[in-house]
């Protein structure tokens, strides 16, 4: 597990796509614990630039995976 910090659009979209490559893992393995620390990050990134707290970065224009948008298979 490499986690860091989201300080832009394109560690972004790295988390989006390592987080779909993830979703599905077991739980108690360290992916699911990849993906729960990924999830809190990629939420906390958005929120904060929702609320304007993060403002150098443009408006992410991508598809989000079918697991950031809550259609889990």
């Amino acid at each position: 597990m490499n986690i860091k910090p989201i300080r832009s659009n394109a560690d972004l979209q790295f988390a989006f796509r390592r987080l779909e490559a993830i979703y599905q893992a077991k739980e108690g393995t360290p992916e699911a614990d990849e993906m729960e620390i990924l999830v809190a990050l990629i939420c906390s990134f958005i929120k904060l630039r929702a609320n304007g707290l993060v403002r150098h970065f443009p408006k992410l224009e991508m598809q989000l995976p079918a697991a950031a948008n809550g259609q889990l298979a």
